[in-house]
């Protein structure tokens, strides 16, 4: 029997997953499984916001209980097609829960039934799940590297339950996934340390680079013959490109998200490189170089990647990755496979650069 954990909390899902994750978060379900104790009813906390989750149309972050400002859970969602909303949740043990929602479904509030997962065909999950109210159905894994793994790499997802049977396109799993995980353990971490990190944080303004300022680094580091896009003719893509620019037949870009405590630059490249996997489907060859720390504030790191995009099209991406007070920076240049030295020639000279005005900030910040 599925403990009705959520009976007298109302949730109602959104035409928004953004509004969707705040309502179906409200009810402990997602907190780590069905039978989670009374407590667990609290109402919608506020994310971490500096675990905030925001990739390949993924949002989340962590959740605490406002009762105890313990650490709950993270979670992300997405909204798809016919206003279906998925959301997956994680608890400190990793015990996972996968929920759907649908402003349009009209199901009996706390009933039970069956559902049944697969991706791909291949890993298939059978599990009783729970709807807290007419909108929502709660499926719980437990802790299942498999599946979460399935997840991560597989096409599609199909889902059979109670209210409806449909297919969800595992765009982003990749990414969000890792960060999922990643967000479990840091917030693990950073609050038991110091628990007044559950506090609702209030949004803080990030300042992003300038076309100018991108523009003095990349002269500085002695790119030719400087092409900008508009940055109005920048496409949204699951790259996140903030500015993209053209020297000659190397193709150039830069991406940047804010920094949030706790994540290494490590993990963010990590992250980073699932979200070009999905650019490569021929070939993806990434290596990340190790970590340079610069003071206590500043980190920075180096990749390669060798993509298909198709087999007769490979090319060769050098990437300096970048953490600053505010942002992670994501600088790349791209090329046909045979000229890879002059990506990294260029990507080496903007890494000096950026080197040469970090240093001396950043013993500017320990003297004072």
């Amino acid at each position: 029997m599925i403990d009705q954990t959520c009976a007298s909390i109302g949730v109602s899902v959104g035409r928004r997953a953004g509004r969707a994750l705040a309502v179906v978060l409200a009810c402990g379900l997602l907190a780590g499984g069905l039978a989670a104790p009374a407590a667990a009813q609290d109402q919608a906390a506020e994310g971490i916001a500096a675990l905030a989750i925001d990739v390949q149309g993924w949002t989340g972050g962590a959740f605490g209980r406002e009762d105890t400002r313990e650490f709950s859970h993270c979670a992300v969602s997405r909204e798809f097609d016919d206003d279906v909303t998925m959301i997956v949740s994680m608890n400190p043990e990793f015990s996972t829960n996968i929920a759907f929602g649908n402003p349009n479904w009209a199901m009996e509030a706390q009933s039970e039934g069956a559902a049944r997962l697969s991706v791909d065909g291949v890993t298939v999950r059978q599990r009783g799940g729970i709807a807290p109210n007419a909108n929502v159905f709660v499926v719980p894994l437990g802790p299942d590297d498999e599946m979460i793994e399935a997840l991560r790499r597989g096409n599609t997802l199909s889902v059979d339950i109670p209210p409806a049977s449909f297919q969800i396109p595992l765009t982003g799993t990749a990414a969000s996934l890792r960060e999922l995980r990643d967000c479990v353990e840091t917030a693990t971490q950073l609050i038991g340390e110091d628990p007044e990190l559950v506090e609702p944080a209030q949004p803080r303004e990030v300042p992003a680079m300038s076309m100018e300022a991108l523009a003095n680094i990349l002269e500085a580091a002695g790119i030719p013959d400087l092409q900008f896009l508009a940055p109005e003719r920048v496409p949204d893509n699951d790259m996140q490109l903030r500015f993209v620019w053209r020297s000659g037949p190397m193709i150039g870009g830069l991406h940047q998200s804010p920094r949030r405590s706790g994540v290494e630059v490590s993990a963010f490249a990590r992250t980073y490189m699932d979200i070009m996997e999905s650019f490569c489907p021929t070939r993806f060859e990434p290596d990340v170089g190790p970590v340079e720390l610069v003071g206590d504030s500043y980190g920075f790191a180096t990749a390669t990647l060798v993509c298909g995009e198709s087999e007769d099209e490979v090319n060769f991406l050098a990437f300096f990755i970048a953490l600053d007070d505010f942002n992670y920076s994501v600088f790349f240049h791209q090329v046909p496979l045979p000229l890879a030295d002059d990506a990294v020639a260029a990507t080496d000279a903007v890494q000096q650069v950026v080197l040469s005005l970090a240093r001396p900030a950043s013993e500017e910040e320990g003297s004072n």
